[in-house]
């Protein structure tokens, strides 16, 4: 393949990238342990917080970091709950 790609590959368009993250999510949910991969969708929390930001100039207040510090924390817990349980 690596002879014919650079004749017919065609560069996905920008806004399909959205589809690929999807599908990446999708996979990752298929080969590894939820817990796990749930945890890493938390950048979710800082991609919104940024482009909110950058699109809309909103300031996160102390709530919005208090809640995001929870849902992060709870994250954490699972995690170390899980290694604790599976080397039991």
């Amino acid at each position: 393949m690596l002879l014919i790609v650079p004749f017919v590959w065609i560069p996905v368009p920008v806004g399909d990238l959205w589809l690929f993250a999807g599908m990446m999510m999708t996979q990752a949910f298929r080969l590894a342990p939820a817990v796990v991969v749930a945890t890493l969708d938390y950048t979710a929390l800082l991609w919104a917080t940024f482009f909110g930001w950058l699109i809309w100039r909103e300031n996160p207040d102390a709530i919005t970091f208090l809640g995001a510090a929870i849902i992060i924390a709870s994250g954490v817990f699972t995690i170390l709950r899980e290694q604790r349980q599976a080397g039991s």
